[in-house]
């Protein structure tokens, strides 16, 4: 399980990770539920910021999230590795 803060249009919203789908050999797609039945919105093209130890090294990563809008309780965000 994986917790996930972000700042949905107001506030704050804690993501938890319910499952991940292997899409292709390089993408995977999170999917992630509001922690404790709070409300979850967000608009089309709205992003997530993570902040990452990579390597021991933080690292800012932003990724769109991949749902939509009208499915509030089922966020996704789809990640492509890519190498390096």
């Amino acid at each position: 399980m994986l917790v996930l803060p972000i700042r949905p249009l107001q506030g704050r919203l804690t993501l938890i990770c319910r499952r991940t789908i292997q899409e292709t050999h390089d993408v995977k797609t999170f999917v992630f539920s509001p922690k404790g039945g709070q409300a979850s919105q967000f608009k089309s093209g709205q992003f997530i910021m993570q902040n990452l130890l990579i390597d021991g090294a933080p690292v800012a990563r932003n990724y769109s999230i991949s749902s939509s809008p009208t499915r509030p309780d089922d966020m996704r965000m789809t990640v492509k590795r890519v190498p390096g």
